[in-house]
């Protein structure tokens, strides 16, 4: 079998490209606003930047974010990345407000985040 050069760095970039898809999808959406199901945080009154400040790129496992945020939306995708998206609450943002997103890489460690504003803010 022929070995793909830069493969993994494609499949990061594909897996990075498809949650902020899902994401811009799912937080902009008429079905978001009116029958939110995003989970938010275990503590309802963490907000998105506490939630990013809790998570060590690296270093934290999908064990440490789910014990210190709650249980996400799980999107898993077939090269081992998982992405998870959590919203923020209670005057931290509305239904469609913002949401904090996790990508894990397949070991199962944090590899990156992002903080989705408000739709009505624009992207920083």
């Amino acid at each position: 079998m022929t070995r793909l050069p830069g493969k993994p760095l494609f499949c990061i970039s594909l897996a990075l490209a498809s949650c902020l898809w899902l994401t811009g999808c799912v937080g902009t959406g008429e079905f978001a606003r009116s029958k939110d199901t995003r989970p938010v945080f275990l503590d309802k009154n963490m907000s998105v930047q506490e939630a990013q400040g809790a998570i060590t790129i690296g270093a934290s496992t999908k064990a440490d974010v789910q014990a210190a945020l709650g249980v996400a939306t799980v999107v898993k995708f077939d090269s081992g990345y998982e992405v998870w998206v959590y919203r923020g609450a209670d005057g931290k943002a509305t239904t469609t407000g913002a949401e904090f997103v996790i990508l894990f890489a397949p070991s199962g460690t944090v590899k990156k985040t992002r903080i989705r504003p408000p739709s009505d803010q624009p992207a920083e």
